[in-house]
């Protein structure tokens, strides 16, 4: 940030009250050209911290770049240590006040007041990715006045000494206020405040302007004045500034009636001016004032002394330590170094007094020009683009051509010749270059040409700035500039393939190979780790930091004779690059497997029933070993299991020895031995299971009700829905051959009954009326719902509807009866009394009674013949049932006929089983033979059932079968 006195870059506009206007006033006037802008904006001073001043990105339309663009301020090393005045935001190059205050007496205090105060401010504008891409914009803030000093006078109290004989008119100066505000906000009046009337009528104020424009005050004597009259008059000076509101500083004027001296000294010249060359010497020369007074004596003596000046440092005192006044002579010479570059222009106030008594001083104006010689070599400021550590500017080598790296300021205080600068690189073998902007003394340090870390990593630019001057003046600066490396190489492998052979079955962690690579990078992008590539298979291990390959697992050749996979060596820096190479890796082979079962288990399914000699399955077999080894042979361990069963040793195709019933035996299990021809013997086992299926060849047993004998007792008050009775079976088939279906074929006319087809449960539909009284048969099938061939049983459900359970010699009469009428014809109601029948009923009953005695007596003749007949030689009488061509027999008879020989054992059993399945057709009682008898003769009464198709179970009652007891009770009823 340069601070500068006269700004020239745009009209002033009218000046407003601080108080109405923004801290920000109005953006003035924007510049730019090819590579340079230049934006204005004015301020007031005493701008708060975070203030905005300007957005020179908005208003210089620099978005029409379409890059992305960071921005900074471009500071040199001087500035960057003083606090900033300004802060750029990086991203969005909006202009903020910083923390140091904006004082417009401290920016420009050295300064005419009626010269305007500017800032100029360089804001650099490079892109966010580094690329050849550089702008510099000056942005001058301009620093308006407010009113924040008040005018101050040199000292509280200014003693003016006025003689007693001096005239009315006489003007005596007085020593101005100061005050550091602008002209506008400057001195502007004074006012005199008499104590007393006397004052007012002896004094008054009057006040001249120099051609600087600086108020000066004087005091006009109003009338003659007598010192033995009054000596000393006091009296307030006030001066008062331009502001709104307006500022005022006072001191207090004493003012000395001295003795009269006629005559005050008078310079020959009031105003003088001279010009000196800065680099003058010490006792130079620079004027000789006189001053002469026409008293005589020592009245006439004149002593010089030095007043007030102006310029240098400080206010009023850099004139008089520079400059040496010889009181006596009045000879001004240098007592100090000049600096034009420092103040250019002296003013000095030179006072020359008699020595009478109360002397009034003259006073003489000596304006010393400071004129400029080469005195100062250029200087060269560095304003970092690329931001510095420790005084060294690091890049990528990866920069781009014309990246820009340092903004060069060359500058001269001197002027003319000895201020003009030109600047170039001392030790252009470099590979940077400066470029000149548009802007007066600046350069822009850039690259010049690619880079490359391996080949050089540091430069030292040398950067010279020489002056025009008659006695050429320079400087030269060095920059160092390191470059950073950029990973540029990727790592290469020693060798692009890599062969090695082990043999299978290794230990485990054995190392198969060592390898490297390298990288001409440096420090990070250098570093090496290395990687097995996407395709190698998991068995391998690579070391990332010593590239040592080692085996995690055995190779087996059998698996894979051979492997190939890529190997990867990734360096460290950003981004990350990588080599590859390859590595083979043959595997030898040894003779180390067993025999291997396609499965780990077989399973093989056969249906029961099939002959003997049937094919099984075929288990299979394979030896990943080559030649003998690999040769295998089957066989059946177990000796029952080789009596059942035959393997082929070649095809392993397994054939039964015997036949299959799933009903005695479901499954079998054996052990199957595969052996190999190597040399030792390998050898391995698998099991075996062959599975029985079933097929249907089973008919359902009817477990519930027990016999066709026995009844369930309803009263008619029972409601729908009730379960009133069930029928249960079984089948000794598997799954769905075993999967029984119930359903009432007969003997339910008014739809009374339900039975749940799965279950059996038999439900009451209908309410019970009278009509419904008495004995209900209900012939109800059972049918397994295998899937090739079905097969069913027959049970009959007696349900007996009364009131009353009384007579249970009638209701087995009624059963009887039921038994004995076909199952096509209904019995419903079988055995209901009414009240008009009762008598034919007692009838029908002694009748029946009458009719019992008489089959009594023909039995027992028939019996005796019998009897005679066995004694004859002949057998015992046997009651016999037939059903299908088979023989049932009543349990009594069935048991002493089958003690009679065991030959018939095995038959009869069988024929007993059958019965469980059958129904009987008819009921035959027959007399007592040997089977042998040609004369042997059948008494048949049939029981026709009426449905010879469905092949009905046998009713226990009548067989004897299946737990129904003797049926000889049920012949009694009949």
């Amino acid at each position: 940030v340069m601070a500068s006195g006269c700004g020239a870059w745009a009209a002033r506009p009218g000046w407003l009250p601080p108080l109405l206007v923004p801290p920000l006033l109005l953006l003035l006037s924007t510049l730019s050209s090819a590579e340079e802008f230049k934006v204005s904006y004015r301020v007031a001073e005493e701008l708060r911290e975070g203030a905005f001043i300007g957005n020179p990105s908005v208003d210089l339309r620099l978005a029409d770049y379409n890059l992305e663009l960071t921005y900074k301020v471009m500071l040199s090393k001087a500035e960057d240590a003083a606090p900033p005045l300004v802060r750029v935001n990086p991203r969005t190059g909006e202009l903020f006040a910083a923390g140091r205050k904006m004082d417009r007496e401290a920016l420009c205090g050295g300064q005419d007041p009626g010269d305007e105060c500017h800032v100029d401010v360089q804001v650099g504008v490079l892109p966010v990715q580094p690329g050849p891409f550089f702008k510099l914009i000056e942005v001058r803030i301009n620093v308006e006045d407010i009113n924040d000093n008040a005018p101050a006078f040199a000292a509280p109290v200014l003693t003016v000494s006025v003689p007693e004989n001096a005239p009315a008119g006489k003007r005596f100066p007085i020593q101005p206020a100061n005050d550091p505000d602008s002209e506008a906000n400057g001195v502007r009046r004074y006012e005199l405040l008499p104590s007393d009337p006397a004052t007012v009528s002896a004094f008054e104020l009057s006040v001249t302007e120099t051609a600087n424009g600086e108020k000066v005050p004087y005091l006009v004597v109003r009338k003659s004045l007598d010192r033995e009259e009054r000596q000393l008059y006091e009296m307030n000076l006030r001066a008062v500034d331009g502001g709104s509101p307006p500022h005022s500083g006072s001191a207090v004027l004493r003012i000395n009636v001295t003795d009269t001296n006629d005559n005050s000294p008078v310079f020959d010249q009031a105003e003088v001016n001279v010009e000196i060359p800065e680099n003058s010497p010490v006792g130079t020369h620079v004027v000789q004032l006189h001053a002469s007074d026409r008293d005589a004596g020592s009245n006439a003596e004149v002593v010089y002394r030095l007043g007030t000046s102006t310029g240098g440092a400080g206010s009023g005192q850099g004139g008089k330590r520079l400059f040496r006044l010889d009181q006596n002579s009045g000879l001004v010479t240098v007592n100090g170094l000049l600096n034009r570059e420092e103040s250019p222009v002296y003013r000095i106030i030179i006072l020359a007094t008699d020595k009478g008594p109360e002397p009034v001083p003259a006073t003489a104006t000596v304006t010393v020009t400071v004129t400029d010689v080469n005195d100062n070599s250029p200087t060269i400021e560095i304003r970092d683009i690329v931001a510095p550590v420790n005084g060294v500017i690091y890049i990528s080598e990866a920069s781009h051509v014309n990246l820009p790296v340092a903004l060069i300021t060359v500058s001269d205080p001197d002027i003319g010749a000895n201020g003009a600068v030109t600047c170039y690189i001392y030790n252009p073998e470099v590979p940077f270059q400066l470029k000149k902007l548009t802007y007066p003394n600046q350069y822009l340090l850039e690259t010049r040409e690619t880079l490359d870390y391996e080949t050089k990593n540091e430069y030292v630019v040398q950067i010279k700035a020489a002056d025009a001057g008659a006695t050429s003046l320079s400087r030269t600066m060095s920059v160092t500039i390191k470059l950073l490396d950029s990973n540029d190489n990727a790592p290469v492998f020693t060798e692009p393939t890599y062969k090695v052979s082990v043999p299978e079955n290794n230990v485990i962690g054995k190392h198969l190979i060592t390898v490297s690579a390298t990288d001409r990078d440096m420090d990070k992008n250098a570093e090496m780790v290395y990687f097995l590539g996407p395709d190698a298979p998991t068995m391998f291990h690579m070391d990332p930091e010593t590239g040592i390959i080692s085996l995690t697992e055995q190779l087996d050749r059998e698996k894979k004779a051979n492997y190939s996979f890529t190997i990867l060596a990734k360096d460290q820096g950003i981004p990350v690059l990588e080599g590859n190479a390859t590595v083979i890796v043959n595997v030898l082979d040894v003779n180390d497997n067993r025999p291997r079962f396609s499965l780990a288990e077989f399973d093989f399914y056969v249906n029961e029933n099939v002959p003997k000699h049937s094919t099984v399955g075929m288990v299979t077999v394979a030896d990943s070993d080559e030649g003998e080894n690999g040769r295998v042979r089957l066989s059946i361990l177990g000796t029952d299991n080789r009596q059942l069963f035959s393997i082929d040793p070649e095809s392993g195709m397994i054939r039964s020895n015997v036949g299959f019933d799933r009903e005695q035996r479901h499954y079998y299990v054996l052990e199957v031995q595969a052996t190999d021809g190597g040399e030792p013997v390998r050898s391995s086992t698998v099991k075996v299971v062959i599975h029985v299926m079933d097929i249907n060849d089973n008919s359902p047993i009817v477990l519930m009700p027990p016999s066709n004998t026995t009844y369930k007792f309803v009263v008619p008050r029972t409601l729908p829905g009730t379960i009133v009775t069930e029928v249960s079976a079984v089948d000794n088939d598997a799954e769905i051959n075993a999967e029984l279906r119930y359903h009432i074929v007969g003997g339910n006319p008014h739809n009374l009954f339900h039975i749940d087809p799965v279950i059996g449960n038999i439900t009451l539909m209908e309410p019970l009326t009278e009509t419904h009284h008495g004995l209900h048969r209900l012939v109800v099938r059972v049918s397994d719902i295998g899937i090739a061939v079905q097969h069913h049983a027959v049970a009959l459900v007696h349900v007996f509807v009364n009131e009353t359970l009384e007579n249970a010699t009638y209701i087995e009469w009624l059963i009887a009866g039921s038994l004995q009428t076909p199952l096509d014809t209904d019995v419903a109601g079988f055995g209901r009394r009414e009240q008009e029948d009762n008598k034919v009923l007692l009838l029908a009953a002694v009748l029946a009674g009458v009719l019992g005695v008489a089959l009594i007596v023909l039995l027992g003749v028939l019996v005796h013949r019998c009897y005679c007949n066995r004694r004859k030689g002949g057998g015992g009488g046997i009651v016999r049932a037939k059903h299908g061509g088979q023989e049932w027999l009543s349990p009594t008879q069935e048991k002493k006929h089958s003690n009679g020989g065991k030959n018939n054992k095995k038959s009869d059993n069988r024929k007993k089983k059958k019965h469980a399945n059958g129904a009987p057709f008819s009921i035959a009682i027959e007399a007592s033979k040997n089977s042998e008898d040609p004369t042997y003769q059948t008494i048949n009464e049939a029981m026709s059932w009426g449905h010879e198709s469905d092949a009905p179970s046998p009713i226990y009652g009548l067989g004897g079968g299946g737990g129904g007891g003797d049926g000889s009770e049920h012949y009694s009823h009949s």
